[in-house]
């Protein structure tokens, strides 16, 4: 065991993770499976060299200018030599893509482009094979999705300039 490390329990307080983090050197990212994920994007806000588990998604998300390992061994050796790494261009690097991808307008900009798609239905539904596609019960489905998420992005943005006001 290191005397360094110290294994918490889970925090789920906001402001004690912001603390947390936003002192911490590097964060080690070991999720191996599902898609963008937030304590990621979070800490590339914060602009911390990230040391992630290697995987589609983890790669995706930072543009693949984190720093990857494949299991416990390829961890202890990037750990043990974080010296001769350039962690102070990789937390800026983290902190651009995030600037760039994560962020609520850069989001909500791209949803709002899905709706966009109804415009470019084909006057004829394509076939392939003999198989009618339907492209409008796909885009109502987009739009719903859309709906769901401009209320909670409208009722966030509220909620939030509730908060900076007070």
């Amino acid at each position: 065991a290191y005397q360094n490390i110290i294994l918490l329990d889970p925090i789920y307080d906001p402001v004690e993770l912001g603390v947390l983090r936003s002192n911490a050197s590097y964060y080690v990212h070991g999720h191996s499976a599902g898609g963008t994920n937030p304590s990621l994007v979070e800490a590339m806000f914060l602009g911390l060299p990230i040391v992630a588990f290697d995987c589609s998604f983890n790669r995706v998300t930072t543009e693949n200018r984190a720093i990857f390992f494949h299991d416990l061994e390829e961890l202890d050796l990037i750990l043990n030599n974080l010296d001769n790494l350039p962690l102070d261009r990789i937390g800026a690097n983290m902190k651009t893509i995030a600037d760039q991808r994560y962020t609520w307008n850069v989001i909500a900009r791209k949803y709002f482009q899905l709706t966009t798609l109804r415009e470019a239905i084909p006057a004829q539904k394509p076939s392939i094979a003999g198989l009618t596609i339907d492209y409008t019960q796909q885009l109502r489905r987009i739009e719903t999705a859309n709906v769901v998420f401009m209320k909670q992005f409208r009722y966030k943005s509220t909620k939030d300039k509730q908060s900076i006001a007070s």
